[in-house]
């Protein structure tokens, strides 16, 4: 919130100040990514290990819903001991299963991290480099910033993204 006020109030600073002759440009940063070998081969590894999460995820699931539909079917048969504790049994399987599904989301996202974060440094010493070439005073990253609109005039994604070295 404070960051989208803040630029914000940059830009109607600007917009007040005519003998400000500086330039602003907006990135944007998903896309720089996608367009790059080394973003792509990173999206492509981690969708990877994504579908091989899900199966296992799966699997667990339809385990459980299986488990789940012979407890059914048996249950009335047990007496009230053997009830309580399959019904015991069962929930100690359903909360492990949510605690791995909830540790795979941990892992997945700091697989991610691993994965994009050399992409994105490297993406932002392009910018620096290209900002500096050619005068910008500002760059914003066009869906984190508030950039409500943007001329294609201003959008540096491309040449940055030619700078990095695709």
């Amino acid at each position: 919130m404070f960051k989208s006020i803040f630029i914000v109030a940059v830009i109607f600073f600007v917009s007040l100040n005519s003998a400000y002759a500086g330039k602003i440009g907006f990135i944007d940063m998903q896309k720089a990514v996608e367009m790059t070998k080394k973003g792509k081969k990173s999206i492509k590894k981690l969708k990877g290990i994504q579908e091989k999460k899900q199966k296992e995820l799966n699997g667990k699931k339809k385990s459980l819903e299986k488990e789940q539909k012979e407890i059914s079917k048996k249950f009335a048969v047990y007496s009230k001991e053997k009830q309580m504790q399959v019904q015991q049994e069962f929930q100690q399987k359903a909360m492990a299963a949510d605690k791995y599904f909830r540790e795979s989301q941990v892992e997945l996202a700091n697989k991610e991290k691993e994965l994009l974060e050399p992409v994105l440094e490297g993406l932002r010493e392009s910018i620096t480099v290209y900002a500096r070439a050619n005068d910008f005073d500002i760059i914003l990253e066009k869906n984190r910033s508030s950039v409500l609109f943007g001329s294609d005039s201003v959008d540096v994604t491309a040449k940055v993204v030619k700078k990095y070295g695709k």
